[in-house]
């Protein structure tokens, strides 16, 4: 299982995606500073920018509120 990680900021806020590879497709990991980490095992993305908005568009809405 190959992965790769992606760290940024929203709201000066830190967020960080680890994304995993799963034979042809990709799951994600997700850590905003302050809260547990969610392994996003349910979903599938077929790509990986795909994988990268989703989880992003995840972290910005906990982070909002």
């Amino acid at each position: 299982m190959l992965h790769s990680s992606f760290q940024d900021r929203y709201k000066d806020v830190s967020y960080k995606i680890t994304f995993y590879n799963h034979q042809g497709g990709w799951t994600t990991e997700l850590h905003i500073e302050g809260l547990p980490r969610i392994r996003d095992s349910d979903h599938f993305w077929t790509s990986k920018e795909d994988a990268h908005e989703a989880a992003r568009k995840v972290a910005e809405d906990m982070i909002d509120g």
